[in-house]
């Protein structure tokens, strides 16, 4: 396995699924929520994703074991170079709005197109793919936020691309979200009163994003 060829997937498959077994061109691209997106816009989108996951992710791979993420005891985690090389090519290319509706400046995709790009991602580099939640955490924030915290977060975590983490996993819990026993016990306004423990979060503060 080399780190510049080693991921070579199927697209050929890939279009198989989405478009002869799924029939996604038919059931749900052009269709609120997703009329932005065609079949033939839907296929490009992957192709050029797909480029990028093998120009800049993939020959990243192996440095993420050789050369390795770099605490300096202060504070400051410093990615292995390439590593943001491949964020820069992911977020240049406007990648992280992929699955994001119009009014947040999205491609509109579906969750099928977006579930593809994603098992490219993970087939690519499966590391980098941990430090492009900001984008996930703002759809969610766009959807259930209050006024404040979507004037505050979501602008920046799509456009400067803001990190984000799932603080999720809890010690007599571990994958099992729906075991955890932690609660918000609501105090006043939007103010709430967190009560559990939680470890093992999914991300932390890293040298690429500006918050």
């Amino acid at each position: 396995m080399t780190t510049v060829n080693h991921y070579r997937p199927n697209l050929r498959d890939t279009f198989f699924q989405l478009f002869e077994v799924l029939e996604i061109q038919s059931s749900v691209l052009g269709k609120a929520p997703f009329d932005s997106m065609d079949e033939d816009s839907a296929r490009a989108a992957l192709e050029s994703f797909l480029e990028v996951m093998q120009s800049a992710w993939a020959p990243a791979f192996a440095e993420g074991d050789r050369v390795g993420a770099k605490f300096d005891g202060k504070g400051n985690v410093t990615l292995p170079p390439g590593f943001n090389k491949a964020l820069d090519a992911y977020y240049a290319g406007g990648w992280n709005k992929l699955e994001l509706p119009e009014n947040l400046g999205g491609f509109g995709a579906p969750p099928t197109v977006q579930w593809a790009a994603f098992e490219m991602m993970a087939g690519a580099n499966p590391s980098v793919t941990f430090y492009i939640l900001g984008t996930m955490m703002a759809k969610i924030i766009d959807q259930f936020g209050t006024p404040a915290q979507k004037q505050r977060y979501v602008k920046p975590m799509l456009d400067q691309h803001w990190g984000a983490t799932m603080v999720l996993t809890e010690p007599g819990a571990g994958s099992d979200v729906g075991a955890g026993t932690t609660k918000a016990t609501h105090v006043a306004g939007d103010e709430y009163l967190l009560d559990g423990v939680k470890r093992f979060i999914t991300n932390g503060d890293f040298d690429h994003p500006k918050n």
